[in-house]
């Protein structure tokens, strides 16, 4: 074998071993019931690096166990406090690794086909967060961001940690569709 051949066969073999970052892959995370701990999270992360592997998806899934101090199982209810604590953890342990990170809301798969009606779909939430101070007019074009119809759309003043149940507006009948 010449030469310049054996140094293109090197070349090839490390870039397969030390993929550049942008060739990295990525990896579904499953977490049923988001049942995690900080220093688990910082284990799997870190072999998970080791591996080569570029980024992270988080996927959210229903518990497979009920919560068992014995076997310290404890789930996190879904967007708490504990929950974000738990993200932002883990988000803070991908940035220190060089790691991405990549979060999905739901199962990930598709729902339903032809043959579910509307009234048997599921409704989905978008929550979409505009900061505003008023008194004041406001208006934003949302058929960029939103496709199908909006049947409830809702205001909410935020509180340092939390949404104030106290101040949610239903503003659905101020919609107006652009003609």
């Amino acid at each position: 074998m010449k030469k310049a051949e054996k140094d293109k066969k090197k070349k090839y073999l490390q870039l397969i071993q030390e993929p550049p970052k942008e060739a990295k892959v990525y990896t579904r995370w499953w977490w049923f019931g988001c049942s995690v701990n900080k220093k688990e999270i910082d284990r799997e992360l870190n072999f998970m690096k080791k591996a080569n592997i570029g980024g992270i998806e988080i996927q959210i899934l229903y518990p497979i166990q009920e919560d068992n101090k014995s076997t310290n199982v404890k789930h996190k209810d879904f967007f708490s406090k504990e929950f974000f604590e738990i993200i932002n953890h883990t988000i803070n342990k991908c940035e220190e690794l060089s790691l991405k990170v990549d979060f999905t809301l739901g199962s990930g798969w598709p729902f339903g086909g032809p043959f579910i009606t509307h009234e048997m779909a599921p409704y989905i939430i978008i929550p979409y967060q505009q900061d505003i101070t008023g008194p004041t007019k406001y208006s934003f074009d949302y058929t960029g961001i939103f496709t199908g119809e909006i049947l409830d759309a809702f205001i909410v003043k935020k509180g340092e940690e939390d949404f104030l149940e106290d101040t949610i507006i239903n503003i659905t009948k101020l919609l107006q569709p652009i003609c």
